[in-house]
């Protein structure tokens, strides 16, 4: 792809919350001469991809756009602080709301860009649901006697007389 320089690297730490299978790490530059809606739709169309391979992935998706139009469905883009000047340059996008907050460093050396630090603001599931009590019924000796006698009373032939196979059965019986 001429368009479009892109380096996807699959993780899986040791470490993952169990909502995650894995991450997929995208880091893409779009030259400034190239045809930014070519290379866009390239990029829809890998994450696109990524996302049907692995639905419960965490994705990432960084690096220069050069103001290419790069809205990918289910997506948020994370940097909010301005890279050079007043303009947001870098790109950050991730498929888990509520999962980074940006805050603005001082540029490398002599650089035009300013870096950006992503800050993790996510928590993890287990951590924000609370805990369901499940309360179950212990059958006693009495119950189960009473149950047994019910269907030796039951008169299954009226069942098996009218249905002719076994899916049929099962879901007249049920």
């Amino acid at each position: 792809q001429p368009d479009l320089e892109l380096l996807c690297i699959n993780l899986r730490p040791f470490f993952l919350p169990r909502e995650f299978s894995n991450i997929y790490l995208n880091i893409i530059y779009i030259p400034p001469n190239a045809n930014k809606s070519t290379a866009a739709e390239f990029i829809k169309d890998h994450m696109s991809g990524l996302s049907s391979d692995k639905p419960n992935s965490l994705q990432i998706v960084m690096g220069d756009t050069n103001h290419a139009d790069l809205s990918l469905p289910g997506f948020k883009q994370y940097v909010e602080c301005p890279t050079r000047n007043d303009a947001i340059l870098d790109t950050f996008y991730c498929n888990v709301k509520n999962a980074y907050k940006s805050v603005k460093q001082a540029p490398l050396k002599n650089s035009d860009h300013n870096m950006v630090m992503m800050l993790p603001t996510y928590s993890r599931r287990l951590k924000t649901t609370k805990p369901k009590i499940i309360h179950s019924q212990q059958l006693t000796d009495d119950v189960v006697q009473s149950l047994n006698a019910s269907f030796d009373q039951t008169d299954w032939n009226i069942f098996t007389d009218n249905c002719d196979d076994f899916d049929e059965l099962t879901d007249t019986i049920n």
